[in-house]
């Protein structure tokens, strides 16, 4: 799936994955190495003003890691972030709220991202500086 939101007066277009913990390294490979291809050759330049960030949904904490490692794992970047599903449904915001992960990346074309500096994106405010950081201390995820 994928979409547009408007924050803060501003439009940035998402590529929407749901994974459901089914998938091993290998397939990530070949997954991430699709979009690696998609985002060298600007193909979303035909649909998109700017570049989407790649966003995953994870049905748990487990499918998450997988995804975070198997992105850790390829030697290239992709502007990608990820979050559990539990996560979404006790956010206030949902998805407009502070759930993102950043795993690799930001925007590749232009730096202005609402998840672009930190780990997490807060509704509250369209500026990115505003965000919570993420506390390797606080948060096991983050390592």
């Amino acid at each position: 799936a994928s979409g547009i939101v408007e924050l803060g007066g501003e439009r940035f277009p998402f590529v929407l994955e749901y994974d459901r913990g089914t998938l091993d390294a290998g397939d990530f490979r070949g997954k991430f190495d699709g979009y690696r291809r998609f985002y060298a050759r600007q193909a979303w330049r035909s649909r998109y003003a700017r570049e989407p960030l790649l966003l995953f949904v994870c049905v748990d904490d487990r499918a998450e890691r997988r995804v975070v490692d198997a992105a850790k794992a390829v030697s290239y970047v992709l502007p990608l972030f990820a979050t559990a599903e539990w996560r979404l449904t006790q956010e206030e915001d949902g998805a407009l709220g502070g759930v993102w992960m950043r795993v690799s990346g930001g925007l590749l074309v232009g730096s202005s991202s609402p998840m672009g500096r930190s780990r997490f994106f807060s509704s509250e405010s369209s500026d990115p500086s505003a965000s919570r950081e993420c506390r390797e201390e606080e948060e096991p995820e983050c390592q």
